[in-house]
């Protein structure tokens, strides 16, 4: 369970009762955040010669309240930069939610900025979170855990650091050398940092590191606070020219990748070779994001996780004005249901809050789902369901992405005298562009360049079936080797079968038959609620799925020998809405150099040359 931080208040300030210590300036906290930390980077004149399109990343070592990122925010908005913000910072002790709230008050010049901030915070649980605000030109990587273990997983460049851990002598962990080497592996060539703490311990640590350290006046009582610079390094060169990419693929890999793009500035053609956007796997009426537990989390299920909280911002952020289109109603996985029955020890191994996951009984679960069930099970509340065509419509209503259907790409080659790549279309078309993403599933195969990848096609049918007045009672997704939805429309959604065998598109009486089976066993007092004896199925759907030999997907540049700018995001199974957003925001920040939203060790987990 992740450990939130407890905290007092003494004359009417927030106080840590872990270091026994305030968190900022009796004076003015804000004013502090101002001097040390803005100032002390020099951030207002380095922005206002920020390029458009350019992004400005700051690291920061003790998220606390937050209120370096809200201020940092403001003034960056206040200088109306045309580039882009990307603020990292790391946490070991999170406040909660209730705590950012009740401190934020101290500051109402901050408070439309704070609400956004809290609103997208949630209960955090250990690791990465990725935080977008302002369509895409702020972005907050939040990482929940020891600065020690997590910044050696990081892959970021700082421009500027702010160093904010509570005082050296009550917090010496996140002021020790390690940490400190991590920050200057991190940096930019001549990256800035400011600290409030003169320390002479941190001053010849940072020196050691190899920054320039110098003593500048500090905040209200304190007499001297420190900055200083990193070496000047030679860089890793910049990416050059026109920002034009295409991406192959219209479904919820493509969409988001063609989205976290196009949030960077770059014009984006989207090919689908289908007549219309999600008319695949994509295209699901009620696609569930849901959380599968496991008694021994593998990169793939640790993926997910990653990827459904990422997920969920996504539709509270491009979703929250529709009733039906997402539904967050929670879901809740039924342990008779399941092959593999976990505990609640599992809870507590992944640190997971109860606002992310709850072990419920039979009778809890049963008054929270609507309609009896036969066990208890786990309980996601901020889990649901949405509907796939209207996600990836809101993901390409962008201006900078242009999309062209019944279009077939035959291949793609790079060109070695225009530097970029080359796709043709059956039509005989050629489309060029300095980046080509491939996120059409399985059809990726189809080209002669990625033949190699060992993709495989799995086909899957669901079963939509009319609301009865007593099926309507259901409140929550039920889960467990299938998934039966609230209803949508008057319609619930069943499913879905897993054929490998499968070779086409076909409505199967035999698939409807496993899927009704399937809930019957899920949920015997609901398919009961159905009159399923007396009312016929209202539909189905067929789909292929596309999956790797390992079930994790397929995503980052493709080794090209010396051609560079062919990524794919592919392979993602049943689980393409919790993981292809994120894995299109991991491609975007990675060609662009920004912080990524993974750990290293889960992104080489997804590295599509693995197979070679």
């Amino acid at each position: 369970m992740t450990t939130n931080h407890d905290i007092d208040w003494i004359d009417g300030q927030p106080y840590s009762r872990l270091f026994g210590d305030i968190f900022f300036s009796r004076e003015s906290g804000l004013e502090e955040t101002r001097h040390v930390f803005l100032d002390g980077n020099s951030l207002r004149p380095r922005w206002q010669t920020q390029g458009a399109g350019e992004t400005f990343v700051i690291g920061e070592t003790g998220f606390g309240t937050g209120l370096n990122f809200l201020a940092t925010w403001q003034a960056w908005n206040q200088i109306g930069s045309r580039g882009r913000l990307h603020f990292f910072s790391c946490e070991k002790y999170p406040l909660s939610v209730h705590a950012l709230e009740t401190t934020h008050g101290l500051w109402p010049e901050l408070s439309a900025l704070s609400a956004l901030l809290r609103a997208q915070y949630g209960e955090p649980s250990p690791g990465w979170h990725r935080l977008i605000f302002q369509e895409g030109r702020v972005a907050l990587t939040l990482v929940i855990g020891d600065a020690r273990e997590c910044l050696p997983l990081m892959n970021a460049r700082a421009h500027a650091w702010f160093l904010d851990g509570f005082a050296p002598a009550r917090n010496p962990e996140l002021w020790d050398l390690t940490v400190l080497k991590q920050i200057a592996r991190l940096s930019h060539s001549n990256a800035t940092f400011a600290t409030y703490t003169c320390a002479g311990e941190v001053r010849r640590a940072l020196q050691l590191v190899g920054f320039t350290v110098a003593k500048k006046p500090g905040f209200g009582r304190k007499r001297e606070m420190l900055v200083g610079t990193s070496p000047d390094r030679s860089r890793v060169p910049r990416r050059t020219g026109e920002k034009q990419a295409i991406v192959l693929g219209g479904g919820i890999s493509g969409c988001s990748t063609s989205r976290s793009l196009a949030e960077r500035g770059w014009q984006v053609t989207l090919l689908e070779r289908n007549p219309r956007l999600a008319d695949g796997a994509s295209g699901i009426p009620q696609a569930t994001l849901n959380l599968r537990l496991r008694k021994r989390m593998l990169a793939a299920h640790l993926l997910a996780l990653v990827g459904y909280q990422f997920s969920i911002r996504l539709c509270n952020r491009l979703l929250s004005d529709t009733q039906f289109d997402w539904q967050q109603c929670g879901t809740l996985q039924l342990d008779h249901a399941s092959r593999r029955i976990v505990d609640s020890s599992v809870l507590t191994s992944l640190g997971l809050p109860p606002g992310l996951a709850q072990r419920l009984s039979q009778i809890e679960a049963g008054e929270l789902c609507g309609l009896p069930v036969s066990s208890g099970g786990f309980y996601f509340p901020r889990g649901g369901c949405l509907h796939g065509p209207t996600l990836c419509q809101r993901l390409t209503a962008h201006d900078l992405i242009h999309m062209r259907f019944s279009t077939e790409i035959t291949d793609v080659q790079w060109s070695q005298g225009e530097a970029g790549w080359h796709a043709a279309d059956r039509n005989g078309e050629t489309h060029y562009a300095a980046v080509v993403v491939v996120a059409n599933a399985q059809n990726a195969t189809l080209l002669p360049s990625l033949n190699q990848l060992p993709l495989h096609r799995v086909g899957g049918q669901i079963t939509l079936i009319p609301a009865t007045n007593q099926s309507m009672k259901l409140r929550t997704v039920l889960c467990g080797e299938g998934v039966i939805t609230p209803a949508r429309d008057g319609v619930h959604t069943v499913g879905a079968t897993y054929n490998h065998a499968r070779e086409d598109d076909r409505p199967s009486e035999k698939e409807d038959e496993a899927n009704l089976q399937m809930l019957s066993h899920l949920a015997p007092a609901l398919y009961s609620a159905l009159g399923l004896n007396t009312h016929p199925t209202l539909g189905n759907r067929v789909a292929f799925r596309s999956t790797s030999p390992d079930r994790t997907p397929l995503a980052g540049a493709m080794d090209c020998g010396l051609a560079s700018g062919l990524w794919v995001n592919l392979a993602h199974g049943s689980r393409g809405f919790s993981t292809g957003p994120l894995l299109g925001e991991f491609i975007a920040s990675a060609i662009e150099g920004e912080p990524s939203p993974l750990p290293d060790d889960l992104a080489r987990s997804i590295d599509p040359n693995r197979f070679r």
